[in-house]
């Protein structure tokens, strides 16, 4: 197990600090609470029980992080796994549960079930961002009360609060049009979550619903989800003669950012020649040259919802499933001019 030691040599903190921190007790500022908080997940921390150990420890409720890939950036970047670590320390706050948080990295489902079923903790929360949709199925054998947390599952039988990418994408191509843009592109992820996936659709949904102009052979870009892939992979469209709309809807920030720095080099100004717009509103877009447009999403109120319906369940509730969306708005920035 990481030690308090280590985190706190890397955050450069005491080691006080780091447990005051991740027990989410005063003495320590709300930011850096947040980020010794988001590299003890990252490291693989486990809070440590309180209780003797042959003590049912009923009042736990588990945090559960499942990391797949680690080089689809912004699934587990540092301000939203802050984000919901935080929104969910604020909806059990008055509970008299005590938040633990595990990360369990590269193991199979069937193993996370049977590390879970070992522990003594009321319910679970469980970041399920990269979790297949089948795996996502086994999880409904679980007793316990279980809320998934960014994922999205219509037919399983568990709740789950997530992201509204169908709502949120409209909200995006409603803006570029109001705007004037009315041939618009998208650059997908060429792998990562069902976050993708679900905004690929909804774009393909929007953009026929706002009746704007797009033809896929022309006007889709496939790219890998990092700064330096979706950089790389853009050149190689541009130098091969692709046209570029003069406006893009980009998957995530992260894609939006290295496809700026391709379109710039081979001699687009952004936005005067193409305007680009992101999802997720991650803390660089708004110091990239130029401050990226973005969708915003919230994981601070998605984790607090995750926590008051958890609750709900843990108080008796039997009704049926929900499945909460949350709504984004979109964060204008210097990426996106109107249309001439």
């Amino acid at each position: 197990m990481v030690k308090l030691d280590e985190i706190a040599r890397i955050m450069g903190v005491s080691k006080a600090a780091v447990s005051l921190a991740l027990n989410y007790k005063p003495g320590v500022g709300k930011e850096k609470a947040a980020q010794i908080r988001d590299v003890a997940a990252t490291l693989g921390y486990v809070l440590p029980r309180t209780r003797s150990q042959g003590q049912q420890d009923e009042k736990v409720i588990s945090c559960v992080s499942i990391v797949r890939r680690t080089d689809t950036p912004n699934t587990y970047d540092s301000s939203f796994v802050s984000g919901f670590i935080d929104g969910i320390s604020q909806g059990l706050s008055q509970s008299g549960y005590r938040l633990e948080i595990t990360v369990y990295r590269d193991v199979s489902i069937e193993q996370v079930i049977t590390s879970l079923q070992k522990k003594a903790s009321a319910g679970f929360l469980v970041l399920a961002t990269e979790l297949e949709e089948q795996e996502i199925a086994k999880l409904s054998s679980f007793t316990a009360p279980m809320v998934l947390l960014d994922a999205y599952t219509a037919h399983i039988p568990l709740d789950s609060v997530s992201m509204n990418n169908a709502g949120a994408m409209y909200k995006v191509i409603q803006f570029l049009t109001s705007l004037g843009h009315w041939k618009i592109g998208y650059i997908h992820a060429d792998h990562g979550n069902g976050n993708f996936s679900a905004r690929r659709m909804s774009f393909f949904r929007a953009v026929k619903a706002f009746g704007c102009s797009y033809e896929h052979t022309e006007d889709h870009f496939l790219v890998e989800p990092t700064i330096k892939g979706s950089y790389h992979q853009m050149m190689s469209y541009l130098t091969a003669g692709r046209r570029v709309p003069k406006a893009l809807v980009c998957g995530n920030d992260v894609i939006a950012i290295g496809s700026i720095m391709a379109l710039q080099e081979f001699g687009y100004a952004v936005p005067e020649d193409v305007s680009v717009i992101g999802f997720d509103n991650l803390p660089g877009s708004e110091i990239c040259a130029p401050p990226l447009t973005s969708m915003c999403i919230s994981p601070r109120h998605m984790g607090y919802r995750a926590a008051l319906r958890l609750l709900q369940r843990l108080s008796g509730d039997n009704s049926s499933f929900e499945k909460i969306l949350i709504d984004g708005h979109v964060i204008q920035r210097d990426s996106v001019r109107p249309a001439e």
